[in-house]
């Protein structure tokens, strides 16, 4: 009887220890975890399908009330690990991340969920365009190539972003920038920019998947400002700045286009087309006029 009880005191633990680690142990307000779960996301190729923000392309958004087999921690956890008969979804997944790690990857599609219902409204809510489009065309970085330089009028423009809140210029020139810590990319003319102004360029490798890391460390406060070549900056600030916190202010000089982005990659996907008349919007929104 001893070894019975003994045995079933043993299963009920293993139960419980099982349904535990089926509950997320962390929140979408831990930027540390969100940062994490966003980096193994794009590692592991989610937003080829889902979309850099989660809006969807070639499958469901999960940033909206619509779920295909529910939207509790229990039923997403056991999706990435391949674990539902009917899913769709690769099972791959499970094989390859941790439970923690998919814990994580759940925390970042948390945050999405919630930075979307932030920009439904005030003045987020200007940014009323087709990011679905630019999160296909972020899968492929030959896409990004051809939208781009499509920009009429902003190829030869950069701009000067920073945090509304904590900072203020007069211009992108303003001598205020001197001393400061600014964020800019390799094989681009901001470390130029940068160095006439007097400022203190970081210099971020201009890899494809950490194009964007400039701006994430300005809202991040590790940076004073960011010299970003205009289309990137409307790229990147759709996609993180859900709240409007960033300021743009274009530079009055013109300079060459970053390295990689100077021809005209033609393209007829309609995604393409969307993706560039998305992103003119975005810097209709935030002021800044073409040359």
């Amino acid at each position: 009887m001893k070894k019975i009880a003994v045995s079933c005191l043993i299963l009920s633990l293993s139960v419980g220890v099982l349904f535990a680690q089926q509950k997320n142990p962390y929140s979408p307000s831990d930027k540390q975890v969100v940062s994490q779960g966003k980096e193994l996301y794009f590692k592991m190729g989610c937003n080829g399908c889902h979309g850099a923000g989660g809006g969807g392309g070639m499958c469901p958004s999960f940033i909206d009330d619509t779920w295909v087999f529910g939207s509790d921690d229990q039923t997403l956890f056991k999706l990435i690990k391949g674990q539902i008969p009917q899913q769709t979804m690769p099972r791959m997944f499970g094989g390859v991340l941790t439970d923690d790690e998919i814990w994580k990857v759940i925390t970042f599609v948390r945050y999405c969920k919630v930075a979307a219902a932030e920009q439904g409204g005030g003045a987020a809510g200007q940014l009323n365009i087709d990011k679905k489009s630019c999160a296909i065309v972020e899968a492929d970085p030959h896409w990004l190539k051809a939208v781009l330089p499509r920009l009429s009028g902003y190829q030869r423009q950069y701009v000067l972003v920073f945090d509304g809140s904590s900072k203020n210029f007069s211009s992108a020139e303003d001598s205020k920038l001197s001393g400061l810590t600014v964020a800019v990319l390799d094989n681009s003319a901001a470390k130029e920019i940068a160095t006439s102004l007097k400022a203190k360029a970081k210099a971020y490798p201009d890899k494809e998947r950490e194009l964007g890391k400039p701006l994430e460390d300005l809202l991040a406060g590790k940076v004073d400002a960011a010299i970003l070549w205009t289309p990137l900056a409307a790229f990147y600030a759709m996609e993180l700045d859900s709240a409007r916190k960033l300021k743009m202010l274009p530079f009055s000089k013109s300079y060459t286009s970053p390295k990689g982005f100077e021809g005209q990659e033609q393209s007829s996907m309609v995604y393409v087309t969307k993706c560039a008349d998305a992103l003119l919007n975005v810097l209709k929104v935030y002021g800044v006029a073409p040359q």
